[in-house]
């Protein structure tokens, strides 16, 4: 397994380790709690056989299970025909995946199953809300937790000895959560290339047409070229007051007015050669501004949309997702994951 230094947010200690003997598959025991979401459960089993495809042979057995039945129906309505997971004497790894809050009730004689029989898998996994089954059955005392609940309030109150953070995963030591959807597919990917090495995670990037890892030209402003620069000097100015105003952005108008046009002839300037309006070309001038703070310094997100003319983390988030498809924390973890 390959080696990667830990990101100080979201990865804690040591990284599970899967072993299993040669040409032996590793056996992932996914547990399917009642109302679990299709949406985590693709995107937990997707990258899994995915791996087994892009390296030519089945590494890696899913079996599905639930707990004191052989069904087990989802949010949606339809079901899954499992395994009781009472009958699944071991596994490399145990997937709880759960769905929505609104699905959710608790089992104490599955938690209580849970707690005792963790030991026999070296990686314990908590989807949505199968983390607060993880919490519930005590397995994240002391452990960073990343879990699926209508507040994180309430979550503090009832697991004072579990660290609660807003990061879309977490994986700490061998215990791993996330907070469902999208971000599942992240935490599969994280783990898988922690057993196969960061090309991995690239070529399940590509397979699943996502953003490459450190990003890809498409979602890159484009740039004027040296000769339309010098026939078009008033979009070079656009550009470059856009550039020198990043903390405290210009309107179109003001921009307009700096440059000596009118604005419509602002607008018509970015649509022929830049195929761009300047509200979004500024946008990505910010953000690619935001990117590159991410990546070599050590502000907080809070700090960079600040210095990128946002109001707050949390609108800068919504817009760097919109773009690069992913979380300024999201691009900071995966950049120290792969250092």
């Amino acid at each position: 397994m390959s080696e990667f230094k830990n990101s100080p947010s979201m990865i804690h200690a040591t990284k599970p380790e899967f072993p299993v003997a040669p040409g032996e598959l590793r056996q992932l025991v996914v547990l399917l709690l009642p109302g679990f979401s299709n949406l985590v459960l693709g995107s937990a089993t997707a990258p899994i056989m995915a791996t087994n495809s892009i390296l030519g042979e089945d590494q890696y057995k899913l079996r599905f299970a639930g707990f004191d039945c052989t069904q087990v129906q989802a949010e949606a309505g339809n079901s899954v025909e499992v395994e009781p997971i009472e009958a699944i004497e071991k596994g490399q790894a145990l997937i709880i995946c759960g769905g929505s809050p609104v699905s959710y009730q608790s089992q104490p004689e599955l938690v209580a199953w849970v707690k005792a029989n963790s030991y026999r898998y070296g990686l314990v996994c908590g989807l949505a809300t199968g983390g607060l089954v993880m919490a519930e059955a005590g397995l994240l005392v002391n452990h960073r937790a990343a879990i699926h609940w209508w507040n994180d309030a309430f979550l503090y109150d009832r697991f004072p000895n579990v660290r609660i953070v807003e990061d879309s995963f977490v994986v700490d030591r061998h215990r791993a959560t996330s907070r469902g959807g999208t971000s599942t597919m992240d935490m599969m990917t994280f783990l898988l290339a922690r057993d196969h090495g960061p090309e991995l995670a690239e070529s399940l990037a590509q397979h699943f047409i996502r953003a490459r890892i450190g990003g890809t030209t498409k979602t890159h402003r484009r740039v004027l070229t040296n000769q339309q620069s010098e026939e078009q000097p008033k979009l070079q100015n656009a550009i470059e007051l856009m550039e020198a105003n990043i903390e405290e952005p210009l309107s179109a108008d003001d921009i307009a007015g700096h440059i000596g046009i009118s604005r419509r002839q602002l607008e018509r300037l970015f649509k022929k050669y830049l195929d761009s309006v300047p509200s979004k070309y500024y946008q990505q001038v910010r953000l690619e501004r935001a990117r590159s703070l991410l990546h070599q310094s050590n502000l907080s997100i809070m700090e960079i949309a600040l210095q990128c003319g946002y109001s707050s983390g949390a609108h800068l988030s919504t817009s760097y997702r919109n773009n690069y498809g992913m979380t300024p924390s999201e691009e900071r973890r995966r950049k120290a994951q792969f250092q």
